[in-house]
């Protein structure tokens, strides 16, 4: 069972800085959080990213393409996750100003999660703390999505008042 993050509203297309994609850009101490809108049907788009990027599909598809992966629809109620410096290339097929497609990610640098998985590795040594990219591509569970919608709500926040330095 799928679980939704939270619709957003979209800014219209006067604001678009690329020509076919808006990005929303906001800082939360050791990481940050991007609102990803498209609103023009294109093909191959390039996507990687320095950090851990945790990515949840809001509204629309895209089809993701890889030289690692098997091909996939990367659609709402869905999350990515990818290791620092994959590449992935997408497809919007049906990306229009009357239907863009949003994506949320959330980006964390190599060396604060490095540092998190030392600490826990000091406070709980037998455990294994690696990460394992294996299931990179899943359904939103209930805790996933809320949490996604939570950190969301910190850019609503940050949207009201821009002047505001939003810190998780």
């Amino acid at each position: 069972m799928k679980h939704y993050i939270d619709l957003l509203s979209i800014l219209t297309p006067k604001h678009l800085r690329q020509g076919f994609e808006n990005r929303m850009q906001f800082q939360c101490g050791d990481f940050e959080i991007n609102i990803f809108e498209t609103f023009q049907s294109s093909t191959k788009v390039q996507i990687q990213y320095e950090g851990l990027s945790i990515s949840a599909m809001i509204r629309g598809h895209k089809i993701v393409h890889s030289a690692l992966l098997q091909d996939f629809t990367f659609e709402a109620g869905t999350t990515l996750i990818l290791p620092e410096g994959q590449t992935i290339f997408a497809d919007f097929p049906e990306a229009s100003i009357h239907n863009p497609i949003q994506c949320a990610t959330i980006l964390i640098p190599n060396d604060k999660l490095n540092q998190q998985l030392q600490s826990l590795q000091l406070f709980y040594p037998n455990k294994d703390w690696s990460l394992d990219y294996t299931h990179f591509h899943f359904n939103n569970n209930s805790d996933l999505a809320r949490a996604f919608n939570e950190l969301l709500q910190l850019t609503k926040v940050s949207e009201q008042n821009p002047t505001l330095n939003i810190c998780c």
